[in-house]
């Protein structure tokens, strides 16, 4: 599979093909920034990682970049893996390209339980990549009121705008 390359100002792509089958285990409790009874939605990534390909999960809350332009760093995930604004891999990983691979929407009862089966798997391609990077695609203006002191949280797989 052909990534970016490394060095961002360089034009010329580099490969990596994954040896054998990939996996990555989001650790029960591991919340990823997903809060319970309210919807969440994962995006799966593929690392080019010095060329030896590796998963990186992240919740699509935090507002990351994902327009893969750019390089992530990711933090080796662990039952504490509880930020929004995080990507998540078996090992620490720092400053590679990546490739958006898909994503899935699911609701957790507990948060971090993994108990409910996702409710949509999402991969890469055609409009899914756009629908997941962009605010307005499948939304329509709310009239909202809020009171002052209330924590409010967006249900939907969709950020606020």
């Amino acid at each position: 599979m052909q990534f970016r390359n490394p060095t961002l100002g360089t034009g010329a792509p580099v490969n990596a093909t994954p040896t054998a089958a990939l996996s990555l285990t989001i650790p029960s409790g591991a919340t990823l920034g997903s809060i319970s009874g309210q919807q969440s939605q994962f995006v799966l990534a593929l690392l080019y990682n010095g060329g030896s390909p590796a998963l990186a999960v992240a919740n699509i809350s935090g507002g990351l970049d994902m327009s893969e332009t750019g390089l992530i760093s990711t933090t080796a995930i662990s039952s504490g893996a509880t930020a929004n604004n995080v990507w998540y891999s078996a090992a620490a990983i720092t400053n590679s390209p990546y490739k958006i691979l898909g994503a899935t929407v699911q609701t957790e009862a507990t948060a971090g339980a993994y108990a409910t089966a996702p409710s949509l798997v999402q991969p890469a391609g055609g409009q899914a990549f756009t629908a997941m990077m962009s605010a307005g695609v499948g939304q329509t203006w709310q009239t909202t009121t809020r009171a002052f002191g209330t924590t409010y949280y967006n249900p939907t797989n969709r950020t606020a705008t």
